[in-house]
């Protein structure tokens, strides 16, 4: 039980910063980009929808990634 706890801590953690650097900051500097290059409001507003649906799908891949690897070490510990 330990090491599942372990595992679970170890995960929020690595959840919680790639969670903020990939939706806070680069999400934020991608957006910051695209105001400095695009003219067009049109054009701006649909590249920004493109570029958010992108990080929110690619985030929570590599979430769900990250949980299915917890799970898989904490089967791995059990049956040892």
């Amino acid at each position: 039980m330990e090491i599942n706890l372990e595992n679970q801590v170890k995960l929020a953690c690595v959840s919680a910063v790639l969670s903020d650097i990939l939706s806070k900051k680069l999400f934020g500097e991608c957006l910051t980009i695209i105001d400095a290059s695009v003219l067009d409001s049109d054009s701006k507003r649909a590249v920004k929808s493109l570029i958010s649906q992108a990080f929110t799908r690619n985030t929570s891949r590599i979430l769900v990634d990250l949980e299915k690897l917890s799970v898989e070490q904490n089967n791995l510990k059990k049956e040892k």
